[in-house]
């Protein structure tokens, strides 16, 4: 409930055993503590501004669990870091300032803050109390500030998440060997998301009508997003890329590509052939918010793959389908071009669209020659169609809204 005239509330010049038991600090100060390995801490009192001591890079370890039930916590060098094995509860402060963190789990509850590190929290387990558990649960009336930095959940078993109060966080790092990674509530990534599962597992939604939304670009190593069959919660994405291990099993409403201005390639849609895309009767929607890595340009590597409805509202943007010249960009449903152009970046691409294509904006270029097959076409008033040197089917008539 003190401290020393150096105002230091644990200070540790010998050996310090925990003995599996507790230490609380109630000093009503500004006040630090040795790197200590604790057991438990608990930092309780409302003007208890406690910091760990430590040489840059060092870290303080505590074998169980950290409560910060008032007044706050924090690394004295900045770039100190912070290992907690088991459960992080705060209702004060925890700022970690540019140390790694290591958590078995966090929570913030009604009034506390994390002020996160702008290096990495990494969340390696979860609670355990019961059908609420989670890996990190910023509760309604917590605050998350993410202060540019990136979480990671890397636990070999499930883990949750769920960020009902204040805040967002900025790159979101996946790197699971095994099991899920569900999400409860809707869910934003300022920054971008990186995911690496066991191939048979998935991130997904508690709820189908939930909703993901991420900034800047989503990666799909391995391992599967979006494994709900009735998933129908808008997807936002900066970009996607799907690589070779990856599944993406699309809403039944709307993936948005928006363009990610910061990325370090102009990539809009980007699926290899050896991935896996299930579209589940949905929409691709490239809106053209943002550019794509400062290009007016986004390039689509569409991998082979069958689409259900693909939308360009773009204006000023142009999305380029990218393959080998023998290739066909295949859509089951609708292409609407809205706004900005839909043209090939490679020439010899064909098009196989069996619905309706309804076009106000301007679709293909002046030197395509692949062949194209459309279930109808209407070309609006301000439209544009420049058609193939090749062969333009139509199978059916236009059975969208007339004019």
């Amino acid at each position: 409930t003190s401290e020393t005239s150096g105002g230091v509330a644990v200070s540790n010049s010998g050996t310090f055993t925990h003995n599996s038991g507790t230490v609380e600090i109630q000093t009503p100060a500004a006040t630090f503590t040795s790197p200590v390995n604790y057991n438990n801490l608990i930092i309780n009192h409302a003007s208890a501004a406690v910091k760990f001591t430590g040489s840059s890079g060092s870290t303080m370890t505590i074998a169980g669990d950290l409560t910060i039930t008032q007044g706050s916590f924090e690394n004295n060098i900045s770039d100190a870091n912070l290992t907690v094995t088991g459960d992080v509860s705060v209702t004060g402060t925890l700022t970690g300032n540019s140390g790694a963190m290591t958590f078995g789990s966090l929570t913030i509850n009604s009034g506390g803050t994390y002020s996160a590190t702008s290096g990495t929290t990494t969340i390696t387990s979860m609670t355990s109390t019961g059908s609420g558990d989670r890996s990190l649960n910023n509760k309604s009336g917590g605050t998350f500030t993410n202060n540019d930095g990136t979480v990671l959940f890397n636990s070999s078993s499930d883990q949750r998440m769920e960020m009902a109060g204040t805040g967002n966080v900025h790159n979101l790092t996946l790197n699971k060997s095994d099991n899920d990674f569900v999400t409860f509530g809707n869910l934003t990534v300022e920054g971008d998301l990186s995911i690496t599962l066991a191939t048979v597992h998935t991130m997904r939604p508690n709820n189908a009508s939930e909703t993901l939304t991420v900034t800047g670009d989503v990666t799909i190593v391995e391992g599967k997003v979006g494994d709900v069959t009735n998933y129908t919660g808008a997807m936002s994405f900066g970009s996607l890329t799907i690589e070779s291990g990856g599944t993406y099993i699309a809403t039944s409403g709307t993936t948005t590509i928006k363009g990610n201005a910061s990325s370090s390639t102009n990539l809009a849609l980007n699926i290899d052939s050896n991935a896996t895309f299930t579209h589940n009767s949905g929409t691709i929607l490239f809106d053209g918010t943002n550019t794509f890595g400062g290009s007016s340009y986004g390039h689509f590597y569409f991998g082979d793959k069958t689409f259900n409805d693909i939308t360009i509202n773009a204006s000023g943007k142009f999305i380029q389908p990218r393959k080998s010249n023998d290739s066909t960009l295949d859509i089951n449903g609708d292409l609407t071009i809205t706004a900005g152009q839909l043209s090939n970046y490679n020439n010899g691409i064909s098009w196989d669209i069996a619905g309706d294509v309804d076009v106000s904006g301007t679709l293909g270029i002046t030197d395509s020659t692949g062949a194209y097959s459309f279930g109808g076409i209407r070309i609006n008033s301000g439209g544009t169609y420049n058609a193939t040197s090749g062969t333009t089917t139509v199978t059916n008539r236009f059975t969208g809204t007339s004019n």
